[in-house]
């Protein structure tokens, strides 16, 4: 099956959202963010989304 014309492909929600930790709070995507006009702009809620799930990382986990 050939590429879409945008040249984004389907991966998974897990995939999309996945960061390397780079630092103590700094992260790197490893997914691209979806731009769903060839590629010149980004989905905001890709960005939005990988923003929150970093910062949920610096989080130390709380026992209750």
């Amino acid at each position: 099956m050939p590429p879409p014309e945008n040249g984004n492909l389907p991966i998974s929600f897990v995939d999309l959202i996945a960061v390397d930790r780079l630092g103590p709070n700094t992260f790197k995507s490893n997914a691209l963010a979806f731009g769903p006009a060839n590629g010149n702009r980004t989905y905001g809620g890709h960005v939005y989304m990988q923003a929150a799930y970093a910062a949920a990382q610096t989080i130390a986990e709380v026992e209750v």
